[in-house]
Order: structure tokens, then C-alpha cells, then sequence
């Protein structure tokens, strides 16, 4: 057999394979990164998801996980509530538009009045949130580890607003950091400033529901439109 000439060839072959193996991988990351910067969260998940093992689905609800491929460890939670057309496989009751196209998210929040016709309007005094139909704050879309969809614990989703070294020591539950904030407070609105439950009688529950009625005029600011993604509002912080 004929043998190859002497020459650089052998030196150049060890050097272009790592080469080529580097420009792959870039060519590699680029291609992910790519993807990371297109598409709704959820078409990025499905496609990431099935080239990658671990990729954080955006509808678990927070501190919800799933079992990773090749891991023998799965951390289960318990789920405590879910939107009923979730459970009843009723996707299109949110993310249908009304010219039978499919919404992602940011667009499918804009129809939580179809079925709440009154939350935004009900009490007295309305949180600030609700009025603008901007339930996404505070409710996950699917199903959640806290009661009524929270997306986290009271105190977690109260405080991305709510400074609570603003909130002062007046009663000391503002800062054990383990007291609900809705032990107190009705999350909607109210018919007290703060929207303050009513103290209750001695050895009768605490009241679920602001005894009140309805605002009679609209929420303090209109629907944002469906499309408008708005974030929640930075925390005060003290001079």
C-alpha cells in the first residue's frame, strides 16, 4: 500500500480535528442561544426539552418538580388547587382568541373576565392588580401548591410589591415572616383602608369574604389591553 508523502499532513490532521470540534460547538451554542431568544416560553420549552434533560417547565407552578431522565431522585409536591378548565382539558376556553386562533399566556390572562365578570369591580376598595385585570401577578394559570392558584406563598407574592421593611413592626406579624399576609388582609379588595378583615367575635372564623357591596363604578383603571405584558410595579424603598 502506497504510503501518504512526509510532509505536514499528520501535524495538520491533530490540529483541524479539535478545530472543527470547537466551531461545532459554537455553531452548537449559537443555535441554542438562538432559540432561547424566540418563540412564546412554551415553544421554547418544547423544543429545548427535547434535546435537554432538566429544562424548567414555565407552567409548573413554583416549587413544583418533575422527574429528570437518568436521575433516581424525584421530588414530589402536593398540588392543592386547579383552574377548572385545566382540569377539564379545556384549553380553549383561554387560549382560543376570538378569531379561533391559539394565545399564549400574556394574551390568554386578558380572558380571565369571560369567567370572573365581577372581580374587578366587586368591592368597596379594589387592589390596585385586580382592577387592571392583571391576575398573572398573583394567580398561576394551571394549577399551584397554594390555595385559590397563588403562584407562591402569600408572603412571597404579596412582597414582590410590598416591601416588608416598609410595613414596620405594627403588629409584630408584619415581621416574623411566617404569618399570612391574608390572615389579615382580603387579597381583592375590601371595604377598610388596606382592605383590613373585620376583627372576629370571639370563637367564630375569620371572614373569607369582604362583607360589602360592590363598587359602583367601574375598576379604578381599564382592562390593560390583553396583548400589554405589564409587569408588577418595583417595591417602594425608604430614603
Amino acid at each position: 500500500m502506497a504510503r501518504l508523502p512526509k510532509g505536514p499532513w499528520p501535524r495538520l490532521t491533530r490540529i483541524s480535528r479539535p478545530i472543527a470540534g470547537g466551531m461545532l460547538l459554537l455553531i452548537g451554542m449559537g443555535w441554542i442561544i438562538g432559540l432561547l431568544g424566540c418563540g412564546t416560553p412554551q415553544e421554547r420549552y418544547r423544543t429545548l426539552s427535547y434535546f435537554l434533560d432538566g429544562v424548567p417547565n414555565p407552567d409548573a407552578p413554583a416549587g413544583a418538580h418533575v422527574q429528570v431522565p437518568g436521575q433516581q431522585v424525584t421530588t414530589s409536591v402536593r398540588i392543592v388547587s386547579r383552574h377548572k378548565p385545566y382540569l377539564d382539558n379545556q384549553c380553549a376556553t383561554c387560549h382560543r382568541s376570538p378569531s379561533g386562533e391559539i394565545q399564549e399566556f400574556d394574551l390568554a390572562y386578558g380572558t380571565c373576565v369571560k369567567c370572573h365578570k365581577t372581580v374587578t369591580t366587586g368591592q368597596a376598595l379594589m387592589h390596585g392588580p385586580v382592577a387592571i385585570g392583571q391576575c398573572k401577578w398573583c394567580h398561576a394559570p394551571h394549577q399551584s401548591t397554594e390555595p385559590a392558584l397563588l403562584r407562591d406563598t402569600p408572603i412571597k407574592v404579596c412582597t414582590q410589591c410590598h416591601d416588608d421593611q416598609l410595613l414596620g413592626n405594627t403588629p409584630p406579624e408584619h415581621q416574623d415572616g411566617k404569618t399570612s399576609c391574608l390572615q389579615c388582609h382580603f387579597g381583592h379588595g375590601g371595604a377598610a383602608r388596606n382592605f383590613l378583615k373585620p376583627k372576629p367575635a370571639p370563637g367564630a372564623a375569620a371572614a373569607t369574604a369582604p362583607a360589602t357591596a360592590p363598587a359602583t363604578r367601574g375598576a379604578t383603571a381599564p382592562l390593560s389591553d390583553p396583548g400589554t405584558s405589564l409587569a408588577p410595579p418595583e417595591k417602594e424603598h425608604a430614603p
